[in-house]
């Protein structure tokens, strides 16, 4: 369900406004660009898509092939990140704590 949230905020977010230019005669979607000045096609443009983003964020691998560039998606981009911290790496600390714990209480045995 995080990830249908996370992906659905994010596109709704980033995918910006629909333009018919020389480059693409059938139109794309073009969202401002990480300087603020400039304009590109969003990389944002299927929910399924953003997917991928919220999963290797929320996982906090961080590719760099997808990326928010809009305030807003940034905030979104952090609460993902911290989301998944939350969610994925203290549980994970903890089990591999307990892990620990059970092992060596074995190799005592």
């Amino acid at each position: 369900i995080g990830i249908v949230l996370f992906a659905s905020m994010i596109y709704f977010v980033e995918i910006g406004k629909w333009k018919v230019t020389d480059d693409f005669p059938f139109g794309a979607y073009y969202r401002q660009d990480a300087t603020g000045y400039d304009h590109e096609v969003t990389a944002f443009n299927t929910i399924p898509r953003c997917f991928w983003w919220v999963t290797v964020t929320a996982t906090t691998v961080g590719y760099g092939d997808l990326y928010p560039t809009s305030p807003l998606g940034k905030c979104i981009g952090a609460f993902t990140m911290i989301v998944g911290l939350v969610v994925l790496a203290l549980p994970i600390t903890i089990l591999g704590s307990n892990f620990a714990n059970e092992y060596q209480k074995i190799q005592e045995e």
